[in-house]
């Protein structure tokens, strides 16, 4: 497991500040060889932040590979269906995807 991941009472979580720390740090040794024009930020959708009003973390991310989610995406699609979830998100329904 990488750094960026790790397990907080048996759920697999994202740990931002990590996460954070190295695009920090991969901008910062960037700049200092070269001059930094502009940054692109590439990403894949499928796990969330909740913030409170004040922009700070509710908790840590669940990340999409914790084993859970693939015990909730059954769950939905068996009493939603799978139609109803595309048509309620816009969202292919993938065991990765949170739903």
């Amino acid at each position: 497991m990488d750094e960026a991941r790790r397990r907080v009472g048996g759920i697999l979580r994202w740990d931002t500040k990590a996460l954070w720390h190295n695009v920090c740090a991969g901008l910062s040794q960037l700049a200092a060889g070269a001059t930094v024009t502009s940054v692109g930020v590439d990403c894949w959708g499928v796990d969330y932040a909740l913030l409170r009003a004040d922009g700070t973390l509710v908790d840590e991310p669940t990340c999409y590979r914790d084993p859970r989610q693939l015990q909730a995406m059954r769950r939905a699609v068996e009493e939603v269906g799978a139609e109803a979830l595309y048509a309620a998100t816009g969202t292919q329904v993938m065991q990765i995807n949170t739903v």
